[in-house]
């Protein structure tokens, strides 16, 4: 039982221990992604619509959902 125990105190502070992450977030400017080519545009029409029907309860006008289609690529 005590073996058993000490076995998942070290478990334990295995996991925790090795779960630290240095990263460093560098911010570039003018950054942009690439055009995706790989998803159709039915697909990206269909994500603004939900978006907007989830968040403002409504489907967006045509200027809307341009401009959301330009701002996903």
């Amino acid at each position: 039982m005590i073996k058993k125990f000490y076995f998942l105190i070290i478990v334990f502070i295995a996991l925790v221990g090795g779960c630290k992450k240095d990263e460093a977030l560098v911010d570039v400017p003018n950054n942009q992604a690439p055009p995706d080519n790989t998803i159709a545009s039915v697909v990206k029409e269909n994500y603004v619509n939900k978006v907007y029907i989830s968040v403002l309860g409504r489907k967006p006008d045509a200027n809307e959902l341009n401009s959301g289609l330009s701002d996903i690529g």
